[in-house]
């Protein structure tokens, strides 16, 4: 028997993958392969926390995003309230609803968590609230979070 020319084994395998592809973009969406939804819903944190930075960095400020990522904010790992928070300043579109849900996280345990947060609030001001926000934030106990306030809060004068 002769042996296969490579040409044919690429074709052979190009037509694998036409197929594969056509057969997961035909199927009913919650059929379909979603490898960040999968990590968003990881339970190691750091895997999270790398889904949520791509979603948000990726998405445009969709709203089935953020519809995404809004419930993550009470995640129980600091490092990935955090990455919410942040990842949160691009969605100005929706810049009041993203700074009502980011008051939790504004007065979070973490200060990882609220720095993060009134970076984020300070990108949206000054939308909704936001101003009063940063305002509370600077009397924050911790000083990398009264420093990131007082270079946001510039954005209400």
């Amino acid at each position: 028997m002769s042996p296969v020319p490579r040409t044919a084994r690429r074709l052979g395998l190009a037509s694998v993958v036409l197929l594969a592809s056509f057969y997961l973009t035909t199927q009913r969406p919650e059929k379909r392969f979603d490898p960040l939804r999968d990590q968003l819903e990881s339970p190691i944190a750091a895997d999270r926390a790398w889904a949520v930075f791509r979603l948000a960095h990726s998405a445009g400020g969709s709203s089935e995003a953020l519809r995404r990522l809004l419930p993550m904010l009470s995640d129980q790992d600091a490092l990935v309230r955090s990455r919410v928070a942040e990842g949160l300043s691009h969605f100005r579109a929706d810049a009041e609803l993203v700074v009502i849900r980011l008051d939790p996280a504004v007065h979070d345990q973490s200060p990882t968590v609220r720095e993060a947060a009134v970076l984020a609030v300070g990108r949206l001001a000054p939308a909704g609230h936001a101003c009063a926000l940063l305002r509370d934030a600077l009397r924050d106990p911790e000083p990398k979070v009264r420093d990131q306030a007082a270079s946001s809060v510039a954005a209400c004068r």
